[in-house]
């Protein structure tokens, strides 16, 4: 019988939609049966919705964690390693009938662990933590992640290998992420179920990353993933003190721009073809990081809407800009007003990440030359794949002034100037509203300056972007900490 389970988890097609159904719905099944036969207060004094979506978050990431452990030591791709985990991760339904039928109604909990030290090994801690449901599911997922692999690789040290892999998921699971996340609470003073969700939500993007064969890929984008969080902090100097809750926003603006970057190697994958790249995902593996992104950022909107709503719009924003069939940056000068859109729901996010303070008037002006300087800032990244966005269709400004005669060294230092332009203006912005101290201030100049700079004296196109896009980021951060020391 389990035979035929494994075979049926194996025959069936992978689609984003349905990897996401099986933990959504097994949330839903666990949330509704923990509050009609539980005991745990977990969830009760809180926003039904806001509980649901941790759970969700929960079961996401550990199914992503566990394909993880299967890619790597079963020997399976990712699409066969999600369907085997969804297969077992209905296991999580039980727990709650078991210990219903065992303890009674309203006799048995489930709580995270408090600390490593003691966590019993066998798993079993009635009736409050762990139960005899919970212990018997828990071993019962360890057995299964063993078998799977036992079944497909013969090999006796993969097979003992998975099942120590698997007890330490459960250990981080049960007792470190939530650890984690209890000392992020004590040191930023937001609430640990919020932390325990970007810690949950980073195990479970990072595992997928490296199951989808993209963690160097990633790093080598990585000037790309600084810059949503650092326009999100950048909005928080602006508001007032960055406090956990501007961190806390900006880490979830990480993921979403980790996904869309992953995701767009799929959709530029016409571009990397005209100069001998393969792309780094199929469109499966596109669209599923995009759903896991979007998934995880739904406890934002649940804990803070305002916030949340800006990372649901930096979403579907940037799905438009990458994505067929719409794919706005290859429509000029659209894919520019995007890029601008992009940036000033960054910065405005932060401005809105701490609920109890409306940004004030002079703060939105702020956001909307956020907006507006963006792509001004941005013209000049698009240098160094002119050949190949011509090749592809992509019609960025480098490619429409060639088109229309332009030299492209004119075109270079047009898009040099409005990089300068862009950060001066965000260093006169900075002495406007904080007047910081004369160093702070000249240091401020100076990294204004060392973008354009690198984009002139640096001969290869590609290391000039990157050296600039690094100083340009540089430039944020640098304004962001001078603002905060130039209030009293």
């Amino acid at each position: 019988m389990l035979e035929r389970l494994f075979r049926a988890a194996e025959r069936r097609a992978f689609s984003p939609a349905l990897a996401l159904a099986t933990p959504v719905w097994v949330a839903l099944v666990r949330s509704l049966l923990e509050r009609l036969l539980g005991a745990s207060e977990a969830g009760q004094g809180r926003g039904a919705f806001a509980w649901f979506a941790h759970v969700v978050v929960f079961y996401l990431a550990l199914h992503l964690t566990l394909g993880a452990v299967l890619v790597a030591l079963a020997r399976v791709d990712w699409k066969r390693a999600s369907a085997l985990v969804g297969m077992g991760l209905v296991l999580g339904t039980l727990p709650p009938l078991i210990d219903a039928a065992i303890y009674g109604r309203g006799q048995f909990g489930y709580e995270y662990f408090p600390s490593l030290g003691g966590l019993p090994w066998s798993l079993h801690l009635p009736p409050r933590v762990l139960p005899w449901g919970e212990t018997l599911v828990l071993w019962a997922t360890v057995a299964l992640m063993t078998t799977a692999t036992l079944r497909q690789t013969r090999s006796a040290w993969r097979t003992v290998a998975t099942a120590l892999a698997t007890y330490a998921c459960v250990v981080l699971f049960l007792v470190l992420l939530p650890m984690a996340a209890r000392m992020a609470s004590g040191e930023t003073g937001v609430a640990p179920s919020e932390w325990r969700n970007v810690a949950l939500a980073s195990a479970g993007l990072c595992s997928l990353t490296w199951s989808l064969g993209s963690g160097r890929r990633a790093l080598a984008r990585l000037p790309q993933l600084v810059l949503p969080p650092l326009l999100v902090v950048l909005g928080g100097a602006v508001h007032g003190p960055v406090t956990g809750a501007v961190v806390l926003v900006a880490v979830q603006f990480a993921f979403a721009g980790l996904a869309f970057t992953l995701a767009n190697d799929w959709y530029d994958r016409r571009e990397d073809g005209a100069q001998g790249r393969a792309p780094g995902l199929d469109e499966d593996g596109a669209r599923w990081v995009q759903v896991v992104a979007l998934a995880v950022g739904l406890h934002l909107v649940a804990v803070r809407l305002d916030a949340g709503l800006c990372l649901v719009g930096f979403a579907v924003v940037s799905h438009a800009y990458h994505a067929d069939p719409l794919r706005l940056k290859c429509v000029f000068p659209l894919s520019y007003k995007t890029e601008g859109l992009l940036g000033g729901l960054a910065f405005t996010a932060g401005l809105v990440a701490a609920p109890d303070l409306a940004p004030a008037t002079h703060e939105l002006w702020v956001a909307l030359a956020v907006a507006v300087g963006t792509p001004a800032a941005l013209v000049f990244k698009d240098w160094k794949d002119i050949d190949a966005d011509a090749a592809a269709g992509v019609r960025t400004a480098f490619v429409v002034a060639e088109a229309r005669g332009w030299p492209r060294q004119r075109m270079k230092a047009v898009a040099t100037g409005l990089l300068a332009l862009a950060t001066g203006c965000a260093t006169a912005g900075v002495w406007w509203l904080a007047h910081p101290s004369g160093e702070a201030l000249l240091g401020l100049w100076a990294l204004a300056a060392a973008g354009p700079v690198a984009l002139t004296v640096i001969a290869s196109p590609r290391r000039a972007v990157t050296a600039a896009m690094m100083a340009t980021e540089l430039h944020l951060a640098v304004a962001a900490w001078a603002l905060l020391d130039g209030r009293p």
